[in-house]
């Protein structure tokens, strides 16, 4: 949703935050003012940030209910529906939210599960996309 479908050939040589999320999950819906943050602040810098929407109850699986979510708070970055949790398994993922921030030579150099460290993600998310800490965009006030 929100983009066409990416290939791994448009995601190689970029930093990446992936995020394993569900739209009923208070903690997900928590951390998002955070997500969107990151985007808006860090996508002209290069960041890809690719929410990977799994869900855990069977109201959470129907794409309008997921793009009527989107819509109402504004989420532009895109998002990989995941209804059967193919890419869940495959990334032995056990828990929502979830993020994974991998660097530009494909390395995973950022895991955190759940709520907080916040200031932390975007630490590393500005160092490697080589942000200055002076720059405008970058705040770890988010």
């Amino acid at each position: 949703m929100n983009t066409a479908a990416l290939s791994d050939s448009q995601l190689a040589s970029r930093v990446v935050l992936y995020e394993f999320w569900t739209f009923g999950c208070i903690n997900c819906r928590n951390v998002l003012p955070h997500t969107k943050a990151w985007h808006d602040r860090y996508a002209p810098d290069g960041l890809v940030l690719l929410a990977i929407h799994t869900p855990e109850f069977d109201r959470e699986r129907d794409p309008d209910a997921v793009a009527a979510f989107l819509a109402e708070r504004s989420i532009e970055y895109p998002v990989l529906l995941d209804p059967d949790k193919v890419v869940w398994r495959r990334w032995s993922n056990r828990y929502w939210p979830a993020f994974y921030l991998y660097d530009a030579d494909g390395d995973l150099r950022r895991r955190h599960v759940g709520e907080g460290r916040y200031d932390e993600m975007e630490t590393a998310i500005r160092v490697l996309l080589r942000v200055a800490p002076g720059s405008p965009r970058a705040s770890v006030a988010t």
